[in-house]
């Protein structure tokens, strides 16, 4: 059935041969369309390498790569497990996920991107953190805050109060002065 109106100004498409192009246009982009959903505007496709579901926009089709979700996290699992971390779930935003260290139970927030890129599991700054303040109150000192200097940080001195830069190695070894 099509409109008078469209008739007259030649503005109506088959929808048969719609569907049929929406099928192509997913096939050449790796999918298989599967159905209608309650949209309009998307439709229910299959991802063609692991047969995972979902619903896309018909007009993304062939303009954006498609990813699958399912895929996506099972990857980020199998990566965070080699980097000795265990996926939690979502972190600050979509391309941030948190994780739990395995090795010292800290909670920590990395990029999927690295993640799924990096070889190497990355420093616990918490435990670094924790091991500053540790080493601070052997020397007797209290650690109060980072500075501008990276490898020093702002102590107080238990015994007298005084505040003063050390060098965190110099803390270490207690190699400093009041």
């Amino acid at each position: 059935e099509i409109r008078t109106a469209s008739v007259r100004n030649n503005s109506f498409t088959c929808k048969i041969c719609l569907e049929d192009k929406y099928k192509l246009v997913a096939k050449e982009a790796g999918l298989t369309l599967i159905r209608k959903s309650g949209n309009l505007k998307t439709r229910i496709y299959k991802f063609n390498k692991c047969g995972h579901l979902k619903e896309l926009i018909i007009r993304n089709i062939g303009k954006h790569s498609h990813i699958c979700d399912k895929c996506f996290e099972l990857k980020l699992k199998k990566n965070a497990l080699r980097l000795n971390l265990k996926l939690l779930g979502y972190g600050k935003n979509n391309s941030i996920r948190r994780y739990k260290r395995i090795d010292c139970g800290h909670e920590v927030q990395h990029r999927n991107d690295f993640i799924n890129t990096t070889s190497k599991t990355p420093e616990c700054l918490q435990c670094i953190d924790e091991k500053h303040h540790e080493e601070a109150n052997r020397a007797g000192l209290i650690l109060i805050n980072k500075t501008n200097n990276p490898r020093k940080k702002l102590y107080k001195f238990i015994n007298c109060g005084h505040e003063q830069e050390i060098s965190t190695s110099h803390v270490r070894d207690y190699n400093f002065i009041c």
